[in-house]
């Protein structure tokens, strides 16, 4: 990409030149219309092109540029995508009017040729103040100005790390309204991505879980292997949906309610929607192995259940940690309200009516509900480690480590 694009009158080309071939000496990219302008072109949208691939445009003060119509069409354009203009002083205005886009802004002196090389050096000061945040705006107005023209295009949004960068310029105020637009249906397009993989990562944790559990538990129950399939497509997808739509409302409520409500009325629906899907999710199970007797102890264990599935989302509502201890609060919570639902039951000292999950023996606590529990909050946290696994990559190999 260009650094700069000048814009200038015709009858100042004796300047001109020189001053691209000097700013070429100090490894400047310059667009320029003498050189970059293709035969049968059309000439208007190669200059816009100019302008908005490069990080700041040069106009060139003198009496044939503040009068040119090609000259003010330039800078019109430069000043609607919020370009950086430096004005450079060549020749005296002589009585023309001077461009509101850049009357307010501090000129640099290019009128005295003995002071030619202090007056390049003033500009490159210039050029290389925000150079990183002048690059970034210009790659972001490429990107939208490409979409926009390819009728809003899916395909041309940005995604990822890419998206993440990009996002910073909405605090600078140079952003154009269609930077903000284009922004704004990337974050979008990646939103709704990001809900998808929430729910398919947290229902294949929950069901790859419940095979390990059905497999291991009910092997000897089983003859049949199709009944097997049965009940494996039954409490997977029981539990895999309820765990896949925890996933998403903890990261993500409908977009209407994001925009509407306060950050604390946010995480306050999050918890309730959470703790509300958990017990649901026990309640799934219970329904499907037909041992629910509908006495109000039984609602005890699927509150006890819930809480403790809904636990490790709630805390990754309130504590902002990382994925892997997300993903520890999640085993503990939830495989402490299974051990505590099936103790009390054995015990029969408590005041439950069923366990949580049914299996042969205590040693299957350890053995088989607790890495169910693993696939779980794998499935639930994947993104989180997914992020936190690339990241910690990435500065492996930034420290060559």
């Amino acid at each position: 990409m260009p650094d700069v694009f000048i814009s200038y009158s015709r009858k100042d080309a004796a300047f001109v030149r020189p001053l691209v071939d000097r700013l070429k000496q100090d490894d400047r990219d310059v667009w320029v219309d003498f050189e970059d302008i293709p035969f049968a072109a059309d000439w208007w949208d190669e200059i816009c092109v100019g302008i908005d691939s490069s990080e700041t445009v040069i106009f060139v003060i003198s009496p044939d540029s503040l009068v040119s119509k090609v000259c003010s069409m330039e800078v019109s354009y430069a000043a609607r995508g919020k370009k950086r203009i430096i004005p450079i002083f060549y020749r005296d205005p002589a009585g023309a009017a001077i461009m509101e886009q850049i009357s307010h802004l501090n000129w640099i002196y290019f009128n005295d040729a003995n002071a030619f090389e202090t007056s390049v050096a003033k500009l490159n000061e210039t050029l290389n103040t925000d150079l990183e945040v002048l690059k970034e705006h210009t790659r972001l107005l490429i990107r939208a100005r490409e979409w926009e023209k390819k009728g809003h295009s899916p395909s041309l949004l940005l995604r990822g790390d890419d998206l993440e960068q990009a996002r910073k310029m909405l605090t600078n105020p140079a952003i154009t309204d269609l930077q903000k637009a284009y922004l704004e249906a990337s974050s979008l397009r990646e939103r709704r991505t990001q809900m998808v993989w929430h729910f398919v990562l947290g229902f294949a944790g929950a069901f790859i879980g419940v095979a390990f559990w059905i497999f291991n538990v009910y092997r000897e129950a089983f003859v049949s292997t199709p009944q097997r399939v049965q009940w494996i497509l039954a409490y997977g997808q029981a539990l895999g949906l309820f765990i896949g739509l925890q996933s998403v409302f903890v990261e993500n409520l409908p977009l209407r309610w994001d925009k509407r409500l306060t950050e604390p009325a946010r995480k306050a629906l999050r918890i309730v929607a959470c703790l509300v899907l958990g017990i649901a999710a026990w309640y799934a199970v219970a329904y499907f192995l037909e041992s629910t007797s509908g006495d109000p102890r039984d609602w005890l264990t699927f509150i006890i259940g819930g809480v403790g599935l809904a636990g490790g989302f709630i805390w990754r509502n309130l504590v902002k940690t990382s994925a892997w201890i997300d993903t520890l609060v999640t085993i503990l919570l939830t495989w402490g309200a299974i051990w505590f639902t099936y103790t009390q039951v054995v015990d029969g000292t408590g005041l439950l009516n069923i366990p949580l999950v049914y299996m042969d023996s205590t040693e299957q606590l350890f053995t088989v509900m607790l890495p169910m529990v693993v696939l779980f909050a794998i499935g639930a946290n994947a993104s989180g480690l997914w992020r936190e696994v690339r990241a910690w990559s990435k500065r492996n190999k930034v420290t060559g480590g």
